[in-house]
């Protein structure tokens, strides 16, 4: 399902593109089985079978990574020999 603050954008990014027959991006957030939601980018490219002559949508979502809060952030010591963390 997604986000009840996307689904306009959504909507109205989906009728664009079938009536233009271009192809759209935006950014949608998915419900997950555990009630959470997570950005996806999302991309639509429409295509015409060439057997068939028959028109076809190809959506692809991919999952957008989430920047690490900077407060929270640790990044392990590496020694100035480059010896790497945890090695002398």
């Amino acid at each position: 399902m997604i986000h009840p603050d996307d689904q306009l954008n959504a909507a109205s990014s989906w009728l664009k593109a079938v009536y233009e027959n271009a192809a759209y991006q935006l950014e949608l957030g998915y419900r997950r089985y555990d009630g959470s939601y997570h950005r996806f980018a999302v991309t639509g490219v429409r295509y015409v079978d060439a057997d068939a002559g028959q028109p076809h949508w190809l959506i692809v979502s991919e999952p957008l990574r989430q920047a690490a809060p900077a407060s929270g952030l640790q990044m392990p010591a590496v020694s100035a020999a480059g010896g790497g963390p945890g090695r002398p």
